[in-house]
């Protein structure tokens, strides 16, 4: 799983570095003072309206937050970009498209790495897996948000991705449990004494368990950034 990640991340850094470009293309800093951030494709053209550096490399490299190692500001900085690739470009190359034009907008200098860092590994509690098996039938979706997982035909490999982007920590999956399940997970968000931590929820709900340890993770380093964007 490791190998196959550094592999990606090697690949599409490689892939970035070739003359891969949009046709037109505005970067520049957002003025309007927000928080939230937004990335999307609609019609063919790719659009980011407040966006920080590092969400966008987390966008263009297919990455989460725990993955990158950037100076601050670059989670701090928001910027708008609009771009517009030749006709019949699919999403896969525009993320391409995006990654060069990071590193030479912002003359970014960064490099792939392993290091090792903690992480969670997803195990079968004690007293067992309180987990639904999916149905042949099934449809496979997958959907959460800031307290909840909701998905259908899935495996616990799956699941475990998607635990690592609400944990902001890599999990790993060592249940040993095959096939697909339906799983249901409600939690509290930042939780208190009266609510539902997300470890509770999972041993609780599901019969299983995330163990801490440490463990070697795919990284994008950033070594250096330009705050300001090179000229549209």
């Amino acid at each position: 799983m490791l190998r196959s990640i550094v592999a990606l991340l090697t690949a599409s850094m490689a892939f970035a570095q070739q003359p891969l470009a949009f046709d037109v293309a505005s970067v520049k800093h957002d003025l309007s003072g927000g928080n939230g951030g937004r990335v999307n494709t609609v019609g063919g053209t790719f659009t980011a309206t407040n966006s920080t550096l590092q969400a966008l490399i987390r966008y263009a490299w297919d990455v989460k937050d725990y993955q990158i190692k950037a100076p601050a500001w670059m989670n701090d900085e928001r910027y708008d970009i609009e771009a517009k690739p030749a006709s019949g470009t699919g999403n896969r190359k525009m993320k391409f498209m995006l990654q060069n034009l990071l590193v030479k907008r912002f003359a970014m200098q960064l490099r792939s790495e392993t290091q090792t860092r903690p992480i969670y590994a997803l195990v079968v509690d004690k007293n067992g897996p309180k987990l639904r098996p999916s149905e042949p039938a099934d449809s496979s979706t997958a959907n959460s948000s800031t307290h909840n997982i909701n998905a259908n035909k899935i495996p616990l490999s799956i699941f475990a991705s998607m635990l690592s982007g609400q944990l902001d920590r890599l999990v790993i999956d060592e249940t040993g449990l095959k096939g697909t399940y339906d799983i249901k997970l409600e939690w509290t968000p930042d939780s208190t004494e009266l609510g539902t931590s997300v470890f509770t929820a999972i041993k609780e709900q599901l019969g299983l368990k995330l163990d801490s340890r440490t463990g070697p993770v795919a990284m994008i380093v950033v070594d250096k950034a330009e705050r300001n964007p090179t000229a549209n």
